[in-house]
């Protein structure tokens, strides 16, 4: 079990932000919440945010769950003219990139 604290949330988020997504640093911003889901991508008036559970088994799950709302964040920044599914093909897409880094998108964890 992995407590999770911001620091790990921006380290983490800020690694993959660079290798992958480029999004700008203002759009990337946690919240640690007690929540049912692993994680939440948030939007209200503009402003964004990601909610991450204060705990996860492991440091894998964490990872993912991390990554998979900064796809979700990027989907918000560059929508996808054909696809508007939270979870289509230009969510999956992704995974083709990412699984090398030991991150795999799902729908649900």
């Amino acid at each position: 079990m992995i407590k999770t604290n911001l620091n790990t949330c921006y380290k983490t988020a800020n690694y993959f932000n660079k290798m992958f997504f480029e999004i700008p640093r203002k759009h990337i911003n946690f919240i640690l919440v007690e929540i049912p889901e692993w994680g939440n991508f948030c939007e209200d008036n503009g402003d964004v945010w990601i909610e991450m559970g204060k705990t996860y088994p492991n440091y894998n799950l964490f990872k993912n769950v991390l990554v998979h709302e900064l796809v979700h964040m990027y989907q918000w920044l560059n929508p996808d003219p054909v696809d508007k599914e939270d979870h289509g093909p230009s969510f999956f897409r992704w995974n083709r990139y990412l699984t090398e880094y030991g991150v795999v998108l799902e729908e649900r964890y």
